[in-house]
């Protein structure tokens, strides 16, 4: 299986989404994250700034904040990356490939609790993942692995097979329109209710 081949192909139907169906599709993604005991019970979130056809963030960012949640986003420096406390959106600026990240007023974010939404281009419900090919998230979390991992899809990116290297590392929950997948096997359903129960 050719990762780039699979990246150009969901780029692809990304970009044929019309507007008004994935509008439709990142209010059913965002409502059903903020219904998630991982999400309802932290007291902060690590979210990713949206781009180029991703599900809409922003939105959840402002209800994030309105339930009282903290929210950081990450700024990429070299091959690393960071995660940052924002409190507004005039905060986040053009950044390394022109995706939004926290301008250098922002204070780094240290909360090995709150739960991640992460970004992707396809998914198996195994937990598989398959990013963009900088690798930047799989390096954060083998810094930090305790954070709980989740990802928001839309129907044709959750697929039966994807590349898997020993580099890669998987999520959690893929949040869809048709509901919660609960990746692996059921000990992480187990998981999720003894951390967040």
């Amino acid at each position: 299986m050719d990762r780039n081949a699979i990246r150009s192909e969901m780029r692809r139907l990304r970009q044929e989404l019309p507007p008004s169906q994935k509008e439709g599709m990142d209010r059913c993604l965002g409502q059903t994250l903020l219904t998630l005991p991982a999400i309802r019970k932290a007291k902060a979130v690590y979210l990713f700034a949206s781009a180029k056809g991703e599900p809409d963030t922003f939105r959840l960012f402002g209800q994030l904040l309105e339930l009282g949640i903290q929210v950081a986003f990450p700024r990429v420096k070299g091959r690393e990356m960071e995660f940052y406390w924002t409190k507004h959106p005039g905060e986040l600026v053009p950044g390394q490939w022109g995706i939004r990240e926290p301008d250098i007023t922002c204070q780094k974010a240290q909360a090995a609790d709150a739960p991640v939404v992460v970004p992707g281009l396809a998914f198996t419900r195994e937990g598989t993942r398959l990013g963009y090919g900088g690798g930047y998230y799989d390096r954060f979390f083998a810094r930090e692995p305790e954070h709980w991992r989740i990802v928001l899809a839309y129907p044709f990116q959750v697929v039966e097979k994807l590349p898997f290297g020993e580099w890669d590392v998987p999520v959690h929950q893929i949040v869809t329109v048709g509901g919660v997948v609960r990746c692996g096997r059921d000990q992480e359903e187990n998981q999720e209710d003894r951390i967040w129960n």
